[in-house]
């Protein structure tokens, strides 16, 4: 990772390596003993292993966006990441 090490994970910082460890367990069928992130800035790591309530939601998680992507529905999230937009002046949820 290359931003600010973090000290407490969210799910929402978890989520990627998450996704991870799913495929490891449902494709590879075996047991992850740790996820880590490593942060260059300063060489720090910070290390898990999702519990079944952190998987429970992450999979609820990538079947709704699978959902979604199959209806072709993609609504608007607008955030910090509109500033940085093509589309922003053209928007009308700007």
């Amino acid at each position: 990772k290359t931003g600010k090490p973090l000290k407490k994970l969210r799910l929402e910082e978890k989520r990627q390596l998450l996704l991870y460890q799913l495929a490891v367990e449902e494709v590879w069928h075996l047991q992850p003993i740790k996820l880590t992130f490593y942060y260059l800035r300063d060489g720090s790591r910070v290390s898990f292993l999702g519990t079944e309530k952190d998987k429970i939601k992450v999979k609820e998680e990538m079947m709704k966006t699978i959902q979604e992507i199959k209806k072709s529905s993609f609504l608007p999230k607008p955030g910090y990441h509109c500033r940085s937009c093509d589309y922003r002046r053209i928007c009308e949820y700007h």
